[in-house]
């Protein structure tokens, strides 16, 4: 049952629409389906529009009703620490030192005294019960600190990915002792904090019962009315998002060229294809002679396509990674096979194995990667990945459908707004 929209959230988030990409998603979602839930949301993002990754789409997804106000961002710390980390004076393994500390605690550190003041401006006004912030970039948490210092509005800290305790995190070790430091402040001075996973670490003790788990989703709303077919001319591993640093794919190209040279695969009937931003070098290079297609960023509609219309789906994250991409639960609703690249800790490594939703092989397992490969080539070429050979969709929407979620944080919102009434 539907609930009109009684109460008022403010969400204090970098990346929102027209910015795209995987964090975008998870705050326009909750945006879209928590007036369902009795919440009404107004929304303080960025006025800058540097970002790599845009799509205008994401807008339709934002309700008519919702107010959204673009916070300035004073860009010049970010460019000056970015035109300075590329001086040969920064020795060594210390080249990005100058940006990272004009930039700490993250390069969109400039967004915070336009955020802070927008999201003052609306707090003044009475009318709202509870804020959110959403991190990365973590600036949007200082935001949340000092807004909840100065007002004493209740207010929920979301982690969309870890800080100081991310392994992904290269930051020099003074650097992360700052970081360390302001994250016990955020999860000691908030009234909740979520995080995506139950593994996910945060710096610091956290009270018993503050700490909630609300995972990424999937809409159902996004899927295709009609399902497009796999190609057939060519077996096509698809992998959507960036490439960059260690998320590379590199094993599974490795792993591809192998096959290749040894003869099980023939390299002139597969394509791997990328869709999105590509910072890894040399891709050619390391995968021989199979063919790569890079298509680049697009849109969040032409992705889930992608997804359809591949024969297999790869997850690729690097070995200590303990988070779920959200594209990762789209992929599950795809109905095509994945192909998880990651450690055996990690709980995108856990759930498609539990969902049976593909093959789990650890990055270091050279073998077990060349089984799974071989095991999906077979597949295809007898006919079998033609059909849906994935996560079951009703298994996937019952536990991750984004109307459910955005249900789990209305209730967290009620929860913490009754609390501090009570006191």
């Amino acid at each position: 049952m539907v609930r009109p929209a009684s109460r008022s959230v403010l969400v204090v988030a970098y990346f929102f629409p027209p910015l795209g990409g995987g964090g975008v998603q998870r705050t326009a979602k909750f945006v879209k389906y928590l007036p369902q839930h009795g919440w009404l949301p107004t929304v303080i993002t960025t006025s800058a529009r540097w970002y790599g990754a845009r799509d205008e789409s994401l807008v339709d997804d934002i309700p008519p009703e919702i107010c959204v106000f673009a916070a300035a961002e004073n860009e010049l710390l970010r460019r000056v620490g970015n035109r300075l980390s590329g001086h040969r004076w920064v020795p060594g393994r210390w080249r990005y030192l100058p940006a990272q500390v004009l930039g700490w605690p993250d390069p969109m550190s400039g967004w915070i005294p336009g955020a802070l003041a927008a999201t003052l401006r609306e707090l003044r006004t009475g009318s709202y019960d509870a804020v959110i912030t959403t991190s990365a970039p973590y600036s949007a948490h200082i935001v949340g600190a000092l807004a909840r210092g100065l007002t004493g509005i209740p207010w929920v800290a979301d982690f969309r990915d870890e800080w100081s305790q991310n392994p992904e995190l290269k930051q020099p070790e003074f650097l992360m002792r700052w970081s360390e430091r302001v994250e016990r402040i955020v999860v000691r001075s908030c009234d909740r904090v979520i995080v995506t996973t139950n593994g996910a670490c945060l710096a610091g003790p956290v009270t018993p019962g503050k700490r909630t788990t609300i995972t990424n989703g999937v809409d159902p709303a996004d899927l295709p009315a009609n399902t497009s077919l796999p190609r057939t001319d060519r077996f096509t591993l698809s992998f959507i998002g960036s490439l960059y640093g260690d998320r590379d794919c590199r094993e599974v190209l490795l792993g591809l060229r192998r096959l290749s040279q040894q003869g099980v695969i023939d390299p002139d009937r597969i394509e791997f294809r990328v869709a999105g931003n590509v910072w890894a070098d040399d891709l050619m290079g390391v995968a021989g002679g199979i063919r790569i297609t890079q298509l680049g960023y697009v849109s969040h509609q032409a992705a889930l396509a992608e997804m359809r219309s591949a024969d297999a789906l790869v997850a690729y994250l690097p070995s200590a990674s303990r988070s779920i991409p959200g594209k990762v639960f789209e992929y599950l609703a795809s109905g095509r096979p994945i192909l998880c690249v990651v450690g055996r800790g990690s709980a995108t490594f856990e759930m498609v194995r539990e969902l049976r939703a593909g093959y789990s092989v650890e990055p270091t397992d050279s073998a077990g990667l060349d089984l799974a490969l071989t095991d999906l080539w077979r597949k295809w070429l007898g006919g079998e990945l033609r059909k849906d050979a994935g996560a079951d969709l009703d298994e996937v929407m019952r536990r991750y459908s984004r109307e459910r979620l955005a249900g789990d944080l209305a209730r967290v919102l009620e929860e913490v707004t009754a609390a501090r009434q009570a006191r």
